[in-house]
């Protein structure tokens, strides 16, 4: 496991990142930074502000504080500015068109691409190699599909965008334990390839087991961060978080 990757610099900037729903403060002055192809993951309860966190490095979200992309400035981008930049998001509901195939959804997912239909059909087998079931089910239903393949599929669709940093939204929620290892070693793989990865889990041993950084969400502020082999042998994080969660 790498601490730092590539340069070192940060793809990802985000200071001072705040949000509140009404009188309620979801984020208080959250700070993180992703490197060039590195994985950082944030970890914590939930109702942590975890996804509200996401959400916000998208743009879905407005609030308070700097969002920095290969140093530019999107604070007041829109969502579509940012994928356009260079993030992709997969959410936690993976949001697939469940009636149409996985092919074409895959499809989709490369829809603003402007490079051509050999780079996409390249893009299309990248993801068919990283995920042999997808090819193997290519004209199946979304809706047909295992929750592990679903997830499988919504990470490939993401990919076919060729986003720069791949956010991804509890990608283990409802997966058995096999998947979920299976599923984070594509993620890992994608890392080690030169994809920056910023990672939200509820399952927090695995996600500090394949990332290079981590960060403790604690009711909307970051109580630790640092190398994420060094929290995962954090007494207090592993008396918190680890504990329950051993597969």
């Amino acid at each position: 496991m790498n601490a730092v990757r590539q340069d070192g610099q940060a793809l990802l900037r985000v200071s001072g990142m705040s949000l509140s729903y009404g009188k309620v403060q979801a984020l208080r002055d959250v700070s993180l930074e992703v490197g060039r192809g590195s994985m950082v993951t944030v970890i914590g309860p939930n109702g942590a502000g975890k996804t509200t966190l996401l959400g916000s490095v998208m743009g879905l979200l407005r609030g308070s504080g700097r969002v920095e992309f290969d140093g530019v400035d999107l604070s007041r981008a829109d969502a579509q500015r940012r994928v356009e930049a260079g993030i992709g998001l997969v959410t936690e509901k993976r949001d697939l068109f469940g009636s149409m195939s996985v092919h074409d959804n895959l499809l989709l997912g490369a829809f603003r691409r402007r490079d051509g239909r050999a780079a996409r059909q390249r893009e299309l087998e990248r993801v068919y190699g990283l995920f042999p079931r997808l090819k193997e089910r290519s004209a199946q239903a979304a809706q047909t599909l295992s929750g592990g393949e679903r997830q499988m599929l919504a990470l490939g669709r993401a990919l076919m965008g060729a986003p720069r940093l791949l956010m991804l939204d509890e990608p283990s929620l409802g997966l058995a334990p096999r998947i979920v290892r299976e599923v984070l070693h594509a993620v890992a793989h994608l890392r080690d390839a030169g994809m920056s990865v910023l990672l939200i889990e509820q399952n927090a041993r695995a996600a500090l087991q394949v990332a290079d950084q981590a960060y403790v969400l604690e009711l909307g502020e970051v109580s630790m961060h640092g190398p994420a082999r060094q929290l995962l042998h954090d007494p207090k994080v592993e008396a918190t978080y680890l504990g329950m969660l051993k597969e």
